[in-house]
């Protein structure tokens, strides 16, 4: 497993994880934690893989599923294979966190 930072002040989208050509990129966990009232949304390159999730300000998150977890358990956010894992934040706020993933062939 791997993990890895979530930090961005920008609107729009922002590369979390960059996609490796014939690997999916499935996160076992995170936590996001936002400045200002807003909304997240997760992608798989262009594509949505989460609804939007609308956060108060000060407000965090924490994800993940299985009872193995951070050791095993079940993968909350999976991209299409090469595809980057994206962060969609609908304005510019602070947005911090971290995830814990894997890469797998497809």
């Amino acid at each position: 497993m791997k993990t890895a930072a979530i930090s961005t002040t920008a609107a729009g989208d922002t590369v979390i994880l960059t996609g490796t050509p014939g690997k999916r990129i499935r996160v076992l966990a995170y936590i996001v934690a936002i400045s200002n009232n807003n909304h997240i949304q997760w992608k798989s390159g262009a594509t949505a893989i989460s609804g939007e999730m609308h956060m108060s300000g000060g407000s965090s998150m924490a994800i993940h599923m299985g009872d193995n977890w951070p050791g095993g358990g079940l993968p909350v956010l999976i991209t299409e294979p090469g595809e980057s894992l994206v962060l969609n934040v609908g304005g510019a706020v602070t947005v911090g966190g971290h995830l814990t993933y894997m890469e797998s062939t497809v």
